[in-house]
């Protein structure tokens, strides 16, 4: 569809926190609506990526990513 695009975003926590950083994601993930998400990674580096997809036509539909991104900007420093 016209505005919409694949993002790849990428964060990393110390291993010891990695799976509840993962669990703490895919609750960002389903709060946020994006039930398409993706969540892979290196698990021996700490690093998690997620795919999903994002409708930037929509001044609502950006708010929401937004808002994501500003949780998953919080996960990530307190982690």
């Amino acid at each position: 569809a016209t505005g919409t695009t694949v993002i790849i975003e990428d964060v990393a926590f110390p291993i010891e926190r990695l799976a509840d950083a993962t669990l703490e994601l895919q609750g960002l993930l389903e709060k946020y609506g994006y039930s398409e998400a993706i969540i892979f990674g290196h698990a021996l580096e700490g690093n998690l990526h997620f795919v999903f997809t994002q409708d930037f036509g929509d001044p609502k539909e950006i708010e929401r990513y937004s808002n994501l991104m500003d949780d998953v900007t919080a996960m990530v420093v307190d982690r």
